[in-house]
This record gives structure tokens, C-alpha cells and sequence, in this order.
């Protein structure tokens, strides 16, 4: 609506709007003048009713429509713009609406993984490089980096760290603690020069899921020259989300992240960081590669300890044959585990008890003349159960005796499998024999002995630890 404007006046305005002195007033023109103020005033004002600055109280609101409130994100730039409110017991407070949706913002991106490190960026379909907002998927898992922030400290100079391949021609390398302190006082490095350009290391990240995106980045230091880090594998350059590049030349302490995704296909990658020309000389202190999912933002596999016991006297081996080893697979100490992901570490354990026997079990070995040797064995069987074959750590205890001889005692093994292949079943079986060169053919093992009428148990155990 617009203001109030009184309608024209035939006879007390002679033609205007305004009275004219000495002129008649009919009724009906004076009705006119209080009916566009009663007709604005009863369901027509609008701002054009209000002067500038006008501003109503909150006690007189009762709700505004959402549909009501001015749009605080009409282009990408703004929607992700973010504003911290501090970090202290006296944060800044947002004194407009705005200013409260740009510190949700931030707390946003702070929780998505973004924000900590630095400016994230990925490769449009026109192989721009393209700033990349906090609305991204969130981080899903642990890193799928390995050795990420060189803990692995047997680096010999001239050549990459453990787990990670050289790329080009390395001059010098180490790693050292306590450099970038910008990322941890004590924090572990490695360190690189360069013989010649586009020299630096590379890992390769296999098992990776198809159609998805992942988050890579590092933590790193330039002391001379430039460096630069990319990936190859995932999508080709007339996609967004391309193989990405960032290239630095600034000194410092300095993060850098981009976004890569994978197409329906290839499902490896590899993550490159290189300095760019002879001399360089550059310090990395972490790298990382984390999976973007809004399918799973929450670890997506508990796996509880799983464990055997084998609580019954047992002579071992059941048969025995002269000049070979003679084993046996304790089936109830056996367990398997299936790797669903990228990620873990497998741990399985044995604890064996047991004493040297003849063929009663208890019974001691009876020697015969000086030339008797004899020996027990325990071995750990990975994947392949039942084949003789030491795919694990094993113990064998050997006896040359003219004596009655009865060893006993408890052993235990332990086996560890970092970065075990997802989509394997690993199973592990104990076996417990024999060997005797000699014509005794009563060499054997009694398995969970029973002592002063206390019963052994034999214990195994399988876990799976997120690394």
C-alpha cells in the first residue's frame, strides 16, 4: 500500500484535494477524508507507512514465517562463509542472525574435519582449481596412510621412509623430531633434498571404493625451493573431483588438503609429494587420505575379542612315525577372522600347556643308550591349516638325554598382521608334534596336563585394533 491521500473535494476544494475557505462541507466529502484514513489505517499499512528507522519491539512480535527471513546464503561464496567465536571463556558473541548462522558455520566445519587444516581444494571440470566447502562429506575412518607420520625412524639417507617409494632420485633423507612446531613440539618428520627436479616419495593406496571421495593432505615445512603434491588414479580430467595438484613455494610451516574421487572402476590411487626443482629441500611432517561418506559418519565395525579354550589332557601327536616330524592341529585353539576394510591390525595369540610324555599320557620318556634326541614343536599355521607348513612364529625344544626326561611347561606365541587385506578370511591353527631320529616311536606331548588334580587350559585368543 502506499501513504494516505485524501480524494478530491468537487465543492469544499473546488476541484483539489485540500479545503477551500468559505466553501460549503458536504457530508460526504468530509466522510470521504476519514475513509482512506480508516481503510489505511484497518488492514492497509505497509513500510510505506513507517519512517526510516522504525523498529518495533520484541514483546510486541508474536512469530515470523521463515519464508519471511532474508536468504543469508544467495551464492556459494556466502553460504560457506564462517565466522569463529572464539575459543576462550569469553567468545565473541553474534549480535545479528547472520553473524549466529556463521558461527554455527563454523562449528559446522570444524566437525566435518575441515577446518583444522587449512584450505581444501579440488579440481572442476574445467581443471580449475576450486575452493571446497565445509558442506563436503564428512571424514569417515582412520587414515588409510601408512607410516602418515613417519613414526617408522629407519631411514636410511638418500632413501624414502618405510612404506613409502621413492620418486625420482633422493639426495638426502632422515627423519627428526621437534622441527615443525607448528604441528607438535616433539612431532617426527622427514626431512628431503632433491638431486634432481620432481624428486620426492609416493605411496600407493589400493582397496580404495569406487564413486567416492577421499580427503588427502599433509603438514608440511619448505626450507629452499618448492614442493608440490597429487595423486593419480582417480577421476579423469572431464570430471569434477579430478586428480588434483597444489604446488607451494612459501617458507614456513604450512598445511594444504584437495579432494579426489574415484570413478566406477579404478580403485587405487597414488598420493605423490615431490619438490619441483634441483636443491629442494622440504620437511613433511604428516600426510593423510580419509574417506568422505555420508553413508557412516561414526567407526562402522565393533569387533569384539573372540577367544578358544582346550581344557582336556591330550596326547600329541596321535600317530608317530619314525625320522619326520609328527604334528598335529589342536582344532579347538583354532579361529579365523574376516577383514571387512582398509585399516586394521589382526593379533592372535596361543598359550600352550604342556609336558613331554611317552605314549600315556604323564607317563616320562624312557632313553635308550646316549644316541636318543628327541624334540617338541609348537607351530602357528596362518591360512593354511593343516599343511606342516610354519606360516607363523613356532618354538621347538630339543632333548639329547641318557636320563627319564619330562619337560613341561607353558608356551606362547603371538602373531601380528598389519594392514591385513579387506575382504580376506585369515585363518589361524595351532600344531603341536614330534621328531625323534632314534627307533623310539613314542615321542609325544601331553597337552593341558593335569597337576596335583588342578586341570591346565590351553588359551587362544583373535583381536582387531583400528590403526
Amino acid at each position: 500500500m502506499s501513504n494516505i491521500s485524501y480524494p478530491t473535494k468537487t465543492v469544499a476544494g473546488n476541484g483539489t484535494a485540500a479545503y477551500v475557505e468559505g466553501r460549503s462541507l458536504p457530508a460526504t466529502e468530509l466522510q470521504g477524508d476519514f475513509d482512506e484514513i480508516a481503510n489505511k489505517v484497518n488492514g492497509q499499512l505497509d513500510e510505506d507507512n513507517l519512517k526510516a528507522g522504525t523498529q518495533i519491539e520484541n514483546s510486541k512480535l508474536v512469530d515470523i514465517d521463515a519464508a519471511k527471513v532474508t536468504d543469508h546464503a544467495e551464492t556459494a561464496a556466502v553460504f560457506a562463509t564462517k565466522t569463529s567465536p572464539g575459543d576462550t571463556e569469553t567468545p565473541t558473541l553474534p549480535t545479528t542472525l547472520e553473524g549466529e548462522i556463521n558461527a554455527l558455520r563454523y562449528m559446522a566445519a570444524s566437525r566435518s574435519g575441515y577446518l583444522a587444516s587449512g584450505l581444501v581444494q579440488y579440481f572442476n571440470a574445467s581443471a580449475v582449481l576450486t575452493d571446497a566447502s565445509w558442506t563436503e562429506p564428512p571424514m569417515r575412518g582412520p587414515n588409510l596412510i601408512a607410516n602418515a607420520g613417519f613414526e617408522d625412524t629407519g631411514v636410511v639417507s638418500g632413501d624414502p621412509p618405510s612404506l613409502w617409494t621413492e620418486v625420482g632420485t633422493i639426495a638426502a633423507s632422515s627423519t627428526a623430531t621437534g622441527a615443525a612446531a607448528k604441528f607438535g613440539k616433539t612431532r617426527r618428520h622427514f626431512i628431503l633434498t632433491n638431486t634432481v627436479a620432481d624428486s620426492g616419495i609416493s605411496q600407493l593406496l589400493s582397496g580404495l571404493k569406487s564413486s567416492t571421495k577421499y580427503l588427502f593432505g599433509m603438514n608440511y615445512t619448505i626450507t629452499s625451493g618448492a614442493v608440490e603434491f597429487f595423486t593419480a588414479g582417480g577421476l579423469d580430467a572431464t570430471n569434477a573431483y579430478q586428480d588434483c595438484l597444489i604446488a607451494d613455494s612459501a617458507t614456513g610451516s604450512r598445511s594444504a588438503q584437495m579432494i579426489v574421487k574415484t570413478d566406477a572402476n579404478a580403485r587405487d590411487i597414488t598420493f605423490t609429494i615431490q619438490g619441483t626443482t634441483t636443491g629442494d629441500v622440504w620437511t613433511v611432517s604428516e600426510a593423510w587420505c580419509y574417506e568422505l561418506s555420508n553413508e557412516n559418519t561414526s567407526e562402522s565395525f565393533h569387533i569384539p575379542t573372540r577367544t578358544a579354550t582346550h581344557n582336556t589332557a591330550e596326547v600329541v601327536p596321535a600317530t608317530f612315525t619314525v625320522g619326520q616330524w609328527n604334528n598335529e592341529e589342536i582344532g579347538e585353539l583354532g579361529l579365523s577372522q574376516y577383514i571387512p576394510s582398509e585399516g586394521f591390525r589382526l593379533t592372535y595369540e596361543v598359550t600352550i600347556c604342556y609336558t613331554g610324555a611317552g605314549t600315556t599320557a604323564g607317563t616320562p620318556v624312557t632313553p635308550i643308550g646316549t644316541t636318543q634326541s628327541y624334540s617338541f614343536i609348537v607351530l602357528m599355521d596362518i591360512d593354511a591349516a593343516g599343511d606342516n607348513t610354519v606360516d607363523g612364529p613356532y618354538m621347538i625344544e630339543n632333548k639329547h638325554v641318557t636320563d627319564n626326561w619330562q619337560a613341561g611347561g607353558i608356551i606362547a606365541l603371538k602373531h601380528v598382521v598389519e594392514n591385513p587385506t579387506p575382504g580376506s578370511t585369515y585363518a589361524f591353527a595351532v600344531q603341536i608334534g614330534a621328531y625323534d631320529i632314534t627307533a623310539v616311536t613314542d615321542q609325544k606331548m601331553t597337552l593341558n596336563p593335569v597337576r596335583d588334580g588342578v586341570q591346565s587350559i590351553s588359551k587362544a585368543r583373535i583381536t582387531m585394533d583400528r590403526i
